[in-house]
């Protein structure tokens, strides 16, 4: 989640009771939200490991702005990470569970793993100190493994291996 105060307040907005709720579980607070929020501990200053980044989403996302988005991998890029940014013309925040055959999460799915490819297959192991964001984004890697996995499955296709 890039800014997860900007989707509270959406959710507020909107209504969205159940997503306040699970902010609220998660972050306890608006100041917890915005001390997680990546892009700005990046604009802090702060030293944290940034491992090469992929952040894809659709243009018409309703609890991300395109230019959060923006933000976050233009700061990335300047504290010194590495970063793909793929925005889908026209998708929204769920296009990819939705619609898994459609042309803009087929390309999200293929820049996926060719990222995977690229970024994190044979690449050396780090160590990294214990950081709030790290156990989302393993959750994160691990589920899109199971679901790539599915999906290729569901699709039809015979793919070549990662490595």
């Amino acid at each position: 989640m890039l800014f997860p105060l900007e989707r509270y307040k959406l959710a507020k907005a909107k209504g969205d009771d159940e997503l306040v709720k699970g902010h609220d579980r998660f972050f306890g607070s608006e100041d917890a939200q915005i001390e997680a929020t990546p892009a700005l501990i990046i604009e802090r200053g702060e030293k944290v490991y940034l491992p090469p980044a992929l952040v894809f989403q659709g243009t018409k996302d309703q609890w991300t702005a395109p230019e959060l988005a923006e933000r976050f991998a233009a700061d990335h890029r300047q504290a010194g990470g590495s970063i793909d940014l793929l925005l889908l013309d026209g998708a929204k925040h769920t296009f990819l569970n939705e619609h898994p055959f459609e042309p803009n999460s087929v390309k999200a799915l293929e820049t996926m793993i060719a990222f995977i490819k690229r970024a994190w297959i044979g690449a050396p192991r780090f160590a990294v100190r214990c950081d709030p964001l790290i156990p989302s984004c393993i959750f994160q890697s691990l589920e899109t493994t199971r679901f790539l996995g599915s999906w290729r499955e569901r699709r039809g296709s015979n793919p070549r291996p990662l490595a």
